[in-house]
């Protein structure tokens, strides 16, 4: 979900970018799964296509969760260093 630049604290933008993130994942995972499903449905795909979108959709999976975790470690270093809504970024 695209949102407005609202001035809030830059904790509060961290914290909503983990959430938009987060959602774009769930989204991502969804559909990558669903094509490695249908593709492997798919009687005329052939089977190293196949595979090549099996393993993307893991790959991308796996890609997307290392970033998730990064841009949480960065929140958490961020309230760490500055408070937890510290106003005054």
């Amino acid at each position: 979900m695209k949102r407005k630049n609202t001035n809030q604290p830059l904790m509060h933008d961290l914290l909503m970018l983990g959430d938009d993130f987060a959602e774009h994942a769930c989204v991502t995972a969804f559909l990558v799964n669903a094509l490695a499903t249908v593709m492997s449905a798919d009687d005329a795909q052939q089977p190293e296509v196949v595979a090549g979108a099996k393993f993307c959709a893991t790959r991308l999976q796996s890609r997307t969760m290392e970033l998730k975790q990064q841009l949480d470690r960065v929140c958490k270093r961020y309230r760490d260093e500055h408070g937890k809504l510290d106003s005054s970024d």
